[in-house]
């Protein structure tokens, strides 16, 4: 039996050829498509934003407080107010943005030959944050002045020897004789109020 050499067409083998190269490159291209079908994660972008918002609260043996209407509470403070007392406070603020918070005098009649004085120490230490930045000693007066300023969003924590230490402090004028009578003795009394304000 002798045997006949059989050719196929151009067209035949060109078939051939895309099949087998078909067939390859599934072999080759499943393990990853199957690899992608198992990962089944999907980034998206989440934005969060969270409303400004800042408050504070004071810390003390001697503190005293009265509610004025339209005005909020207010510390009462008199001669005999001794002892450190803190400030505590939390702040939430925009992008590039700020805090301050500041004092006045919101009541009662200072004497004209009497200084009231407000020293704030640093932050304690123990703050998360961009805590605030302590201005030092003030002459209160009936005009809100900055105490603590650069607040960004933090948080001092709560309670004594956290956030900032006040300590408040009496004075006769220097050109007033304080021979004539004791402060102590002056029965004098203030309310003094404080603020939370946006730099922006």
């Amino acid at each position: 039996m002798q045997l006949k050499k059989v050719s196929f067409p151009n067209e035949c083998r060109k078939q051939a050829l895309n099949n087998t190269f078909l067939i390859l490159l599934l072999l080759f291209s499943t393990p990853f498509i199957l690899l992608a079908q198992l990962k089944n994660e999907v980034d998206i972008p989440v934005n969060v934003h969270i409303t400004p918002t800042a408050n504070f609260n004071l810390v003390g043996a001697d503190l005293k407080f009265s509610f004025v209407k339209g005005q909020g509470a207010e510390q009462i403070i008199t001669p005999s107010t001794i002892g450190k007392m803190w400030i505590n406070y939390s702040s939430v603020v925009e992008w590039n943005s700020t805090n301050s918070i500041c004092i006045s005098i919101s009541s009662g009649n200072l004497p004209v030959e009497i200084i009231l004085k407000l020293k704030v120490g640093p932050e304690a230490g123990f703050g998360v944050g961009k805590t605030g930045k302590s201005v030092g000693e003030i002459i209160l007066n009936n005009y809100p002045q900055a105490i603590i300023t650069e607040i960004g969003t933090c948080y001092t924590g709560q309670g004594l020897n956290r956030g900032h230490p006040l300590t408040f402090s009496w004075e006769f004028h220097p050109d007033q004789d304080s021979d004539i009578l004791s402060i102590e003795e002056m029965n004098i009394q203030v309310g003094v109020t404080y603020t939370i304000i946006n730099n922006d």
